[in-house]
């Protein structure tokens, strides 16, 4: 039990704790007035449709809080649902499905409120052998010969590399030089020969021309080799190219170049100079705006290059969006124009690094193979997902990018990822509104920025925010309204001129509505000394009979304020004494510091009841609590796993006081044992069980009957510093006396001994009986004579020689007698 200080203590802590429980709950839904407001304000909010129920009291609160209220007809929110009504399985491509699905699931139907979050998860993984579109397009100035013969010559090793990257790729070829007209291109004679402009007199170069198509995407590596070995290098004035103009014509004349929809698509941009942009066309006075269409005769020819302008970066970069196409900008230069150029297009790169990346050519081109590989793995690596939600549907992102982070992050993109692997996200849902079209149910996609034709689809259902106002049966001019409203969901709906909870502010009394509602305007003075009227509530509240109610999250009489940030279950704490809200900031008092004036600065609350040490020694106090340093634990950084615990030991004489006077023994100097250094008393309590505790100590107790045991016990210290004990109560089980301990300890000896001589017994039996046996065994096997060693028998046997049979043997024994006879 506890004693009765204590008991008084903890009853008012609890009190003040479920008060403060409450009053968490009643702040999220309290101040809605307007059902649909209250069931869209937080998944808590139940609103109250009793037409019984007082109107002074709010209608909009937790279910529990409600029928504290009294309120015998409650409106529950509705939970949100999600259903997946699509989720085939990740695969790869494969020839004989000529698909992959990297997306999962594909279509989820959700169904909410406004106001509501709904979370979901979704699954990406990079597909093996996933269809590639690779489009080389080459910058054919004169100083680009090199390049393009080692192009055609590496053209059988590409069609390997490209193999080792996916087994179903095409490949095509484009090129490029400037617009054929002055001050970019030669005129006159110089116009059949552009390359004498580089001394070159012993070629003749192909006429300045903007864009070619040689090449088709193909399979075929043969026929690219022979495309780009027919292809002729040309030249133009400047070392700004016609890149731009090529690139847009690339990414939009889909079917003449040959992009499949199903696929990976990489143009690889291979330059030595820089790029024309939107605007510089008017140097050769073409004005007119580039309108991203194709215009490509049957060879191959750009026929508009004179005709529109250079697109614009910002035109290149949502048709590559749009079409889901990558451009990898392979640059080439000297070691005096290399540094510039890497410089120029690191800053095309940062602007558009969804869907670019930059590569370094070298001076031989050797390296054409390895740029290709290296550029198609660079884009596999990045995965990033976009979405066309309407404006009233807010999507936010998290991953945690396969295992490189920790926990999630907020983004929609990841660059470490890898063919065959699986990566997650967690997509967050909020529906802000209700469609601006009135429907309930839309429907948008969620997809990867660089692989085409593969999306997850989403549809929303945004449910009515108050049902019970869709066809309800509503009271008109009802008396709980004053007589001048109608009651629709245990609400009332004000007539004109009226308005209120219950209809009880008649606007007759102003000279118009307009001069109540600037009792709810914000005043303030310009530098002129001119006053002017702010929104009524400052946009977040509304205005009844000139009194601002506002919306969960401000406060002020003009809902001009943040709420403050709160604090167990207050706004800066609620405590007085720590701090106070001035206009949504918490203003800290002597003492606290942070946001909400929730941190100690005292070092107080870290300083061990046995200790005059910060945290024991062993940390550093942060924020009234301990930062223990390593292999210490515990509040106050005094527990080691390789020592015992200090204020175990500090309060174990009180822990014996108690223990003792528990059973009756004498203990005259409990306060002083049961008292901190600054005369704080201990609190105590007998309990069953301690098992919830982290720290259990442990001490040795002595009853009044002489028996010791082992009492565990634990402790806990408040903000105040105040130490809370609870000793275990189980009985010391009664112990031996030494007389029986004596007595045990000789019939055990004793037994002891019979067993051993019993043992020994035992294996003399079995040693004497196996020998018997095999004494037994040994005298079957002996034969014994009865006759003299030395006696010799006087029997001796012939054996009868063959010859002399029985029958010849009688006839001579009768002749033999015959003649006897005579």
């Amino acid at each position: 039990m506890w004693k009765t200080g204590t008991t008084i203590v903890l009853l008012t802590v609890i009190s003040l704790f479920e008060v403060v429980v409450v009053n968490a709950e009643g702040e999220l839904c309290l101040l809605y007035e307007s059902c649909g407001k209250c069931l869209t304000a937080d998944p808590i909010c139940s609103w109250c449709i009793d037409p019984n129920y007082d109107m002074q009291k709010p209608r909009c609160g937790t279910k529990t809080r409600l029928t504290a209220l009294n309120c015998k007809e409650i409106y529950e929110n509705t939970p949100k649902h999600i259903e997946v009504t699509q989720n085939d399985t990740t695969h790869d491509f494969a020839k004989d499905s000529l698909d992959a699905v990297q997306i999962q699931p594909q279509k989820v139907k959700i169904t909410m409120k406004r106001g509501q979050t709904q979370k979901f998860e979704m699954k990406f993984r990079p597909a093996k052998n996933y269809p590639l579109d690779l489009y080389y397009l080459m910058d054919l100035t004169w100083s680009m010969q090199e390049h393009k013969e080692m192009l055609f010559r590496v053209g059988n090793d590409l069609a390997l590399t490209l193999e080792k990257l996916t087994e179903n790729y095409l490949i095509g070829f484009g090129s490029f030089v400037d617009k054929p007209s002055m001050p970019f291109a030669p005129m006159g004679k110089e116009m059949n020969n552009p390359c004498a402009l580089a001394g070159d007199h012993s070629h003749v170069c192909e006429k300045t021309y903007g864009f070619r198509h040689h090449q088709l995407l193909t399979s075929n590596v043969k026929e690219f080799k022979e495309k780009v070995n027919a292809s002729t290098v040309s030249a133009n004035y400047d070392n700004l190219e016609g890149g731009l103009d090529a690139l847009m014509q690339t990414i939009v004349c889909q079917e003449r170049i040959g992009w499949r929809n199903q696929s990976r698509k990489i143009v690889i941009l291979a330059t030595d100079g820089l790029i024309h942009f939107a605007g510089d066309g008017l140097l050769a006075g073409v004005v007119k705006k580039n309108d991203k269409q194709c215009y490509l005769d049957e060879n191959g020819d750009y026929l508009a290059s004179l005709d529109m302008d250079y697109p614009s970066l910002e035109e290149i970069y949502r048709e590559l969006l749009k079409r889901k196409i990558n451009v990898y900008f392979a640059i080439r230069g000297s070691e005096y124009t290399m540094t510039k150029m890497k410089h120029y297009y690191e800053q095309l790169h940062k602007l558009t690094e969804e869907i670019s990346e930059l590569g370094v050519i070298e001076q031989d081109s050797s390296n054409i193979l390895q740029m290709v590989s290296d550029g198609y793995k660079e884009f596999v690596k990045k995965i990033q997902f976009f979405d066309n939600a309407p404006p009233n549907i807010q999507i936010k992102y998290e991953t945690r990018c396969g295992k490189e982070f920790f926990s999630l992050r907020e983004q929609s993109k990841c660059e470490n990822a890898e063919m065959g692997e699986e990566y997650e996200f967690t997509i967050s849902l909020t529906a802000l509104d209700y469609p601006a079209d009135g429907a309930r149910q839309q429907t948008f996609r969620i997809e990867e920025t660089s692989t085409s034709s593969e999306y997850m689809e989403v549809e929303v259902n945004i449910e009515d925010d108050c049902p019970c106002l869709v066809g309800s049966d509503a009271q008109e001019n009802s008396a709980t309204c004053n007589l001048h409203g109608k009651l629709v969901c245990g609400m009332c709906l004000c007539d004109g001129g009226f308005s209120g909870r219950s209809c009880e502010c008649d606007l007759l009394n102003y000279s118009s509505s307009k001069e109540l509602d600037q009792r709810c305007r914000l005043p303030t003075t310009d530098g002129n000394g001119t006053v002017s009227l702010g929104p009524i509530c400052s946009d977040r509240g509304e205005c009844s009979c000139g009194q601002c109610y506002c919306n969960f999250g401000f406060s002020g009489e003009f809902c001009d304020c943040y709420e403050c940030p709160y604090y167990q279950g207050k706004p800066c704490g609620g405590n007085s004494e720590r701090a106070f809200c001035d206009c949504g900031e918490c203003k800290c008092h002597d003492g606290w510091t942070g946001e909400k004036c929730d941190c100690a600065t005292s070092t107080a609350p870290c300083i061990a009841p046995n200790s005059d040490k910060e945290c024991s020694g062993h940390g550093a106090c942060d924020c009234g609590q301990c930062r223990c340093a390593s292999n210490f634990y515990g509040t106050f950084c005094e527990m080691t796993s390789t020592a015992i615990n200090a204020l175990c030991l500090y309060y174990e004489p009180c822990v014996n006081c108690l223990l003792d006077r528990n059973e009756f023994k004498n203990c005259s100097d409990l306060d002083e044992r049961c008292m901190a250094k600054d005369g704080t008393k201990f609190y105590y309590e007998f309990v069953d069980d301690i098992s919830d505790s982290k720290i259990q100590c442990v001490t040795r107790f002595t009853t009044s009957e002489g028996v010791q045991c082992d009492k565990k016990f634990t402790y806990q210290i408040n903000e105040q510093s105040e130490s809370f004990l609870r000793i275990l109560s189980a009985e010391c089980k009664k112990g031996l006396t030494v007389a029986s301990v004596f007595a045990i300890t000789i019939i055990t000896t004793l037994l002891l001994g019979i067993l051993l001589i019993l043992l020994i017994k035992l294996v003399n039996y079995t040693r004497d009986r196996r020998e018997f046996a095999r004494f037994e065994e040994e005298k079957n096997k002996t034969n014994y004579s009865m006759q003299s060693p030395i006696y010799n028998s006087p029997i001796r046997s012939y054996q009868m020689p063959p010859e002399l049979s029985s029958s010849s043997f009688e006839v001579n024994r009768l002749s033999a007698m015959s003649t006897k006879s005579n």
